[in-house]
């Protein structure tokens, strides 16, 4: 019975760990406060300075509203660099529809979680409106930020979470929607030749950068998860 169970939690936390890794990053450099105004300084440092980062992506995040006719959802934006987020992250073996690279800057395309899209009734080739939280001052007062998005691909992680929050769109069109500076990212994913050691790694890491960066891993980001299991 001991070992039935052993290899049944064992086997659950694998699986669900990979789930959760294949769209979370192993590690992060941010800035403490604000943002980080170049990334590709911050990623080839950290490729330079530890062989066991394997690769690197900028990503933005931010929450909004997404709409559809009547219909109205919270979503997480994500803005990545399709070329790079490869490096880090297996989200484009989980694209259903569509693929990382239909994101192109300035198109304004969005992937969704395909729970996400069946909540709005959408699919590809559809549009969504993003609202922001940031509002406008014009002369009849102070307006919500809206964007339209032409929905260009679906993904099914496999995790309720992500699959029912998370919407993917360009860092150049997150940077525009969210009025970040030209090139000012919230921070860099890293993936790790081996993500037991990202704990150590990220200490290290925190360390040795100036003191308005940090550095996280994924057992910080999903904490109450592994303590649980």
């Amino acid at each position: 019975a001991l070992i039935t169970v052993l290899s049944v939690m064992n086997g659950f936390q694998e699986e669900v760990r990979g789930r959760i890794l294949a769209m979370t990053p192993h590690a992060t450099i941010t800035r403490e406060i604000g943002l980080l105004a170049d990334w590709r300084e911050a990623r080839d440092w950290a490729l330079a300075e530890d062989q066991r980062v394997l690769g690197g992506a900028p990503y933005i995040r931010g929450e909004a509203m997404l709409n559809n006719a009547s219909l109205v959802s919270g979503a997480l934006i994500q803005g990545i660099l399709p070329a790079e987020e490869q490096q880090v992250s297996d989200i484009s073996s989980k694209m259903i529809q569509g693929k990382l690279d239909d994101l192109q800057p300035g198109r304004f395309g969005i992937i969704l979680g395909r729970e996400l899209a069946n909540a709005l009734g959408v699919m590809v080739g559809d549009k969504v409106t993003v609202i922001t939280p940031q509002a406008n001052i014009t002369p009849a007062g102070i307006l919500p930020r809206l964007k339209r998005f032409d929905v260009v691909g679906l993904f099914k992680a496999g995790m309720y979470e992500y699959d029912r929050q998370l919407a993917l769109i360009h860092v150049e069109d997150a940077a525009k929607l969210f009025q970040y500076p030209e090139g000012a990212v919230n921070g860099v994913r890293l993936k790790l030749r081996d993500l037991f050691l990202a704990p150590r790694l990220a200490r290290e890491f925190t360390n040795k950068l100036p003191d308005s960066f940090v550095a996280r891993d994924w057992t910080q980001d999903h904490a109450t998860y592994f303590r649980a299991v």
